[in-house]
């Protein structure tokens, strides 16, 4: 047997007695008038001039629609266990009613003689999100946003928050995207608000450091900024410089590159970031040249992964340094090639041959783990 579904059934008793004096106050009063009430509705045009009528969200007729089809609405449920067919976000719900304009009273009233209460479809749990939505959205901006929490985490928080509202992972990414878009604005404009930032910090810091590097297209590519506190942090801890690559924090997933340092009291201090298009010889020449013309110094020794990027643009813009390659990055790659021959899963294994081979390539390939740019 098949379930009945639970249709939703809506009273016009709240809406008969109210008046209008315009249609945009109409339509907003009643877009929130059917949020509470557990579904959406959408302004359709009549073939009265001086009528409006307002219908389901779900209204109009149903269909099926292939993926090669060029032309077709955005899918919002599957069929069956067959991928290639989608399900339209129209349901045929019949729900529509009007309001007439009385020119006596000059004014929009209920129409009492056109409508149908019922919807074929059960309530909706997203207009509860809808309807607390400029509420979410100050809570995201103020506790998540400068936080840097990501949407599983942000999901939680609003649960703990709106008790009331069943907020699921796909409706805390699309909140913390909005939220993100309002604080920050759109991502077309990014670099422009970036580049008027480090223009303003510039004019009230005048040893605050930055430099662009944009496309054939006029697109911004790369960017390096050293603010003056880094510039004067360089100046006493530049013995050591720590440099590596983050890979997907910004929604362009630029490669993020930091340059560190250990101060007088053990502890990491920023010396530059940079934003490069990808992770090559000349992204990482290009950032040397901006390091060399910002602090005026090479750095007397430096620590980086194994990248050959680094390796490669370190030899040609910073001869004069000494290039470390991460023991922690070291111990992890002897540890995955030596467990791909089963040598820290067997009880008698032959760990000491397989370790010297691989010492022996490993030297090898990089001429000592100690790398030296300068020939002595």
């Amino acid at each position: 047997m098949e379930e009945q579904i639970q249709t939703l059934k809506v009273s016009f008793d709240e809406i008969k007695s109210l008046e209008f004096e315009s249609s945009e106050s109409l339509k907003l009063y009643l877009q929130t008038w059917a949020l509470k009430n557990g579904f959406e509705v959408t302004k359709s045009t009549g073939t009265k001039a001086y009528a409006v009528y307002f219908k389901c969200s779900r209204s109009g007729k149903p269909r099926k629609f292939a993926k090669a089809e060029g032309k077709r609405s955005k899918p919002s449920k599957k069929i069956g266990n067959n991928s290639k067919f989608f399900l339209s976000h129209c349901l045929g719900c019949p729900f529509t009613f009007a309001f007439l304009f009385d020119v006596g009273k000059k004014k929009f009233l209920f129409n009492q003689d056109f409508g149908t209460a019922e919807h074929n479809h059960c309530e909706e749990k997203k207009t509860k999100i809808k309807l607390h939505e400029k509420e979410i959205s100050d809570f995201v901006k103020k506790e998540v946003i400068e936080k840097g929490d990501k949407p599983a985490l942000l999901q939680e928080k609003l649960n703990l928050k709106f008790r009331d509202i069943q907020i699921n992972y796909i409706n805390s990414a699309n909140i913390l995207y909005k939220a993100k878009q309002e604080k920050f604005g759109s991502a077309d404009l990014d670099a422009q608000n970036l580049l008027e930032l480090c223009k303003e910090l510039q004019k009230e810091f005048p040893s605050f450091y930055y430099q662009t590097k944009v496309t054939s297209e006029n697109r911004l590519s790369s960017i390096f900024i050293a603010t003056p506190g880094m510039r004067c942090q360089y100046k006493k801890f530049s013995n050591l410089l720590i440099m590596d690559t983050t890979f997907g924090t910004n929604r362009f997933k630029l490669p993020l590159m930091l340059g560190l340092m250990i101060n007088e009291m053990g502890r990491t201090v920023l010396a530059f970031m940079a934003l490069v298009s990808s992770e090559t010889i000349s992204e990482f020449e290009w950032v040397f040249t901006c390091l060399l013309d910002c602090f005026g110094v090479e750095p007397e020794n430096i620590i980086t992964d194994e990248c050959l990027s680094f390796a490669g643009s370190i030899k040609s813009k910073l001869s004069n340094s000494d290039h470390f390659i991460c023991g922690w990055h070291k111990q992890n790659t002897i540890r995955r090639n030596l467990s791909n021959k089963g040598c820290f899963k067997q009880k008698k294994s032959n760990f000491p041959f397989y370790l010297s081979i691989y010492f022996y390539r490993y030297y090898r390939f990089t001429k000592i783990i100690r790398i030296r740019t300068t020939s002595h």
